[in-house]
């Protein structure tokens, strides 16, 4: 914006500006910001001076990107000579700052050669634009022959100003033109903040003199109320002159009928926010908004009402919902559309927003205040798993069916269910194996109903089998439990019914730790070493008492975290572990940290307590020292819990801290299982000797910040492609601690906040064996992150490309196009491999490689992988090593493709598989037909019962012709064919 440093009373009209020479401050330089030479000729300066100029005229202050280069060869700025003087009244002017402003003088005095100003009097001022270039007019009052523009030191790193239009005008008396008002609709009855902005003839806004009223309406200052339903009409009276608005007032209410209920199908739905489709309010947060999109924060407050028959529906107070996907699952590119149900009182806009489009909304206009608008718009592909939805101008609304959806297949046919087995009981559990076959669809869904009614669903991969963990049931209780399987369309199997009975809780361990070694918050084994409240900390978690075999446990249901404050604050300076035991009635994470005060205030590091059984107790001893917290010098004076879902059902005994005195070597290497995250800690010392334990480690992530590493150098040789994370600081370089340089390989640091950061550019190289990193982003910065991957000479390949790319020279990609007895067809794809795409690539000739570059974020979660569907034939990509049962794989080595069933196949990362294919009857692979290519043909010639092709002469690949062909690929005029 600008800073208005003169007199209100007077504008101006007649551009003094026009067509006068634009002079540097300095002389005519360029400027070098390290890696690129910005030049600005005199034929560039001189545009700026010209309506609808597009091009930038590059401005850089001496507090820049680089003082001293900006100083030495920077432009410093520039000034317009008006040839004499002239009383000016509006500057206007086209910018952007990128983290700075500029000062516009006017003088009589020419300015020096090196830029110096005699006798300047300031006039107006930009500020910072960085996001976006402003057009904005500035109304001053003085005389001059010299218009002067300096660019003001930078408030953070950034070059400076890029100017593409100046003018100065003449000073002119203002008349009222126009008249901006907003809101546009207002309720009944209710006193609205009004903002009325009247301008003049050249765009200012007049804020002295100028009057307000309004008809159908009560207005005082700024406040209005409407009086009844209909137009409202705000005038402005400015010097005798008048401009109106209308407005409209609305009488709304509540909602009292429920909206619409949609029809998209649940298998082909991912909620944002929807009872039908499994989705409450959870995961919100009401303090991310979109960088120059939506303001932050968007909401006071939310809450789910019901409305009619128990329907909940959101209630928002405020401009917009933002929420995520059930567990932040991502969305793929099938989901096309974003549906939301809205019920505003007065707005008639809304926007919506994804994670990866920021500042850039989806804007719906036309919505009718004081009903349910449904809102289906095509989702642009930017694949988020947080949602947003902004009502322009709204304090209040109600939201509903906020979600994603993708086309329903066309199949009635329902699944073939398997007879259901119980695999295992448990206090709290049966564990069913459940299998069912479907003619398309590449997800099963599995719906348990118990005697009492109750439901419990699952879904798994078609056609293979899944263990399903019903819970939570009652102990030692007799159990009819009936089965059914659907398929993405809902085509329902008839029910099998399984019997089962659960055993009898049991109480949890008895501890075996020396009393005088442990600091005891729940136990009835210890002496608790302090009382303590459960924090009001906003949880939803409730807590009861329950005597298991005589001991007391702790039940947290609707468990989402639980906060003890305990009353004693506790030195664990010379304690070594953490203990919970854990009981969960269902699939959950659970994470426990001390809370600790001290010198640098109060500090956390939750940490998971690693896999847990269900239906079991489950012993868990965290080590201390893997928190990074201060113990010497901070206490504890708060214990939390955390990780659950809001609906979780978890018994929790014998929190307690204890000291290990058991006489193992201090500093001997200790690698802990894999955490929920697959990230595997390593602690101790590693040294020359010992080191070669951790160097065969295969796992994806390894976090070797809290080791003390004394090897001469340590290189992860078990999977070359492990993300490792070192000791360090986030900044310049973003460096590792000096005792962890040794470590070789794609390493990176941890920022306080959770965040990884490369120390150099992540190398990753295509390993089948060894996955890419799959966990979460790792924030790719300038370091950014490498793929490269070789196809061999003549053959056939599966490729899965984490970031879209070109088609390698050399090699040719098909993706799936048909299928039908036995054969699959692949047509040549145009253009790049899209991301996660599953695609089959032929080399002709020389090795080929795939080498991709990739300066943003690292982030190929699994949810990215894509499948494409033809037919019900499915060729699914795989980032993941994993072993899949009765898929069809690519016969890897050869010059021809085919697929091949396989019992037990061992998908390798960076590959793709086939399912729903069979090989027609006595062949033992699944044939492919390529099309697009010039010497390849789907034609298949008549055939005689010999074998004999009647239409034309057959040769093999050798050009031997050939009278009777059999199966295989030969060439008819001059192109291959396939005879099956």
């Amino acid at each position: 914006m600008l800073t208005f440093v003169a007199s209100l009373a007077t504008f101006a009209q007649t551009n003094l500006t026009s067509g006068k020479t634009v002079v540097p401050l300095g002389g005519l330089k360029s400027y070098n910001n390290g890696t690129t030479d910005y030049t600005i000729s005199n034929e560039d300066l001189q545009k700026i001076t010209q309506d609808g100029n597009t091009a930038n005229v590059y401005l850089f202050p001496e507090g820049g990107y680089d003082t001293e280069a900006n100083r030495a060869t920077g432009i410093q700025g520039f000034y317009i000579d008006m040839e004499a003087s002239k009383s000016v009244g509006v500057i206007k002017s086209t910018w952007e700052g990128a983290d700075a402003g500029g000062n516009i003088y006017v003088t009589n005095t020419e300015p020096a050669a090196d830029g110096t100003l005699t006798g300047e009097t300031l006039i107006a001022t930009f500020t910072n634009a960085q996001e976006a270039a402003k057009d904005v007019p500035a109304q001053v009052d003085n005389s001059g022959r010299y218009i002067v523009f300096v660019p003001t030191e930078a408030t953070n790193y950034a070059w400076g100003v890029k100017i593409r239009t100046f003018a100065a005008f003449e000073k002119e008396a203002s008349v009222l033109t126009s008249l901006e008002v907003t809101p546009s609709v207002v309720k009944v009855g209710e006193a609205t903040e009004m903002t009325f902005t009247a301008k003049d003839q050249v765009g200012i806004a007049l804020t002295e003199g100028v009057t307000y009223t309004a008809t159908g309406a009560t207005l005082e200052g700024t406040t209005l109320t409407a009086a009844a339903a209909g137009d409202v009409t705000i005038t402005a009276t400015y010097n005798g002159v008048n401009v109106s608005k209308t407005i409209t007032a609305v009488s709304v209410s509540a909602p009292t009928a429920n909206p619409d209920e949609p029809t998209d199908l649940a298998a082909n739905v991912i909620a944002v926010y929807s009872a039908k489709y499994g989705k409450g309010l959870v995961d919100n947060n009401p303090a991310w908004g979109i960088g120059g999109g939506a303001p932050n924060p968007l909401y006071s407050s939310l809450e789910e009402v019901e409305i009619a028959d128990g329907h909940k529906v959101v209630h928002v107070t405020g401009t917009g919902f933002n929420n995520r996907t059930a567990g932040g699952v991502g969305i793929t590119t099938d989901y096309d559309k974003i549906h939301v149900a809205l019920y505003p009182f007065t707005a008639t806009e809304a926007k919506i927003f994804g994670d990866n489009a920021y500042g850039n909304a989806i804007s719906v206009n036309g919505l009718v205040p004081g009903q349910w608008n449904y809102v289906e718009v095509d989702n642009p592909g930017n694949q988020p798993n947080y949602m947003l939805v902004e009502l322009v101008g709204e304090q209040e609304f109600y939201l509903d069916h906020f979600y994603f959806s993708k086309p329903a297949m066309d199949d009635d046919e329902a699944p073939v269910l398997e007879a259901p087995v119980v695999k295992s009981v448990s206090p709290v559990s049966i564990t069913l194996t459940l299998k069912a076959t479907d003619n398309k669809s590449p997800k099963i869904t599995y719906v348990v109903t118990d005697q009492d009614d109750n439901t419990y669903t699952t879904t798994g991969d078609n056609g293979v089998a899944v263990d399903f963990v019903v819970s939570p049931l009652q102990s030692s209780t007799d159990y009819t439990l009936s089965i059914v399987a659907k398929d993405n369309n809902e085509n329902v199997t008839a029910a099998q019914t399984v019997n089962a009975t659960t055993t009898a809780l049991t109480a949890a361990p008895v501890p075996t730790q020396d009393a005088d070694k442990v600091l005891s918050i729940y136990s009835d084994t210890y002496t608790a070493a302090t009382t303590y409240n459960y924090g009001n900390w906003g949880q939803t978690t409730v807590v009861d008492t329950e005597t298991i075999d005589g001991n007391e446990a702790l039940k947290l249901s609707s468990y989402n975290y639980l906060g003890f404050e305990l009353q004693t604050q506790l030195d664990l300076s010379d304690m070594d572990y953490i203990h919970i035991d854990v009981l969960p009635l269902q699939p959950m994470d659970l994470g426990i940290t001390p809370i600790m005060t001290g010198p640098e205030g109060n500090t956390e590091n939750p940490t998971s307590v690693g896999t847990l059984t269900v239906g079991e107790w489950n012993s868990k001893d965290i080590k201390l020292s893997d928190l990074g917290l201060d113990y010497e010098n901070a206490k504890a004076f708060q214990l939390k819990i955390d990780k659950g879902t809001g609906t979780d059902v978890v018994f929790v005994d014998n929190i307690y801290f204890w000291k290990d005195e058991s006489g193992d070597e201090p500093g001997a290497i200790v690698i802990n299982a894999p955490d929920a995250q697959d990230i595997v800690k390593v602690t101790g010392t590693i040294t020359d000797e010992n080191k070669g334990t951790v160097e065969a480690l295969t796992d994806a992530m390894i976090d070797l910040s809290g080791a003390t590493i004394e090897a001469t150098e340590l290189e992860i040789t078990g999977n070359p492609n492990a993300v490792i994370v070192v000791a360090g600081t986030v900044g310049e370089g973003n460096a590792a601690t000096t005792t962890q340089t040794t470590v070789k390989g794609n390493r990176v640091v941890k920022r306080a906040d959770g965040y990884y950061f490369p120390v150099y550019q992540l190398q990753f190289v295509d390993n089948p064996q060894h996955g890419l990193w799959t966990g979460f982003f790792i924030s790719g910065n300038a370091a950014g992150w490498k793929y490269t991957r070789t196809l061999k000479a003549n053959t056939y390949n599966t490729v899965v490309v984490p970031v879209g790319t070109d088609v390698p020279a050399g090699a040719t990609a098909y993706q799936l196009s048909a299928y039908a007895d036995g054969t699959v067809t692949f047509d040549k794809i145009e253009g790049a491999m899209a991301a996660g795409q599953p695609y089959l690539v032929k080399v002709d000739g020389a090795d080929v490689d795939i080498e991709i570059e990739f300066t943003g974020d690292f982030d190929i979660r699994d949810v990215k992988e894509q499948a494409t569907e033809a037919n019900g034939a499915t060729f699914q990509a795989n980032y993941k090593k994993q072993t899949k049962s009765d898929v069809y794989v690519l016969k890897s080595g050869t010059t021809e493709a085919s697929f091949y069933k396989a019992a037990d196949a061992n998908i390798g990362s960076c590959r793709a598989y086939l399912t729903g294919v069979a090989a027609s009857s006595g062949a033992p692979e699944v044939t492919v037909v390529l099309n697009g290519d010039d010497d390849i043909s789907t034609h298949v010639g008549t055939i005689k019962a010999n074998g004999e092709i009647t239409d034309a002469e057959v040769y093999n690949l050798n050009g031997q012709r050939v009278q009777n062909p059999k199966k295989g690929l030969y060439i008819v005029n001059g192109r291959k064919v396939v005879i099956k």
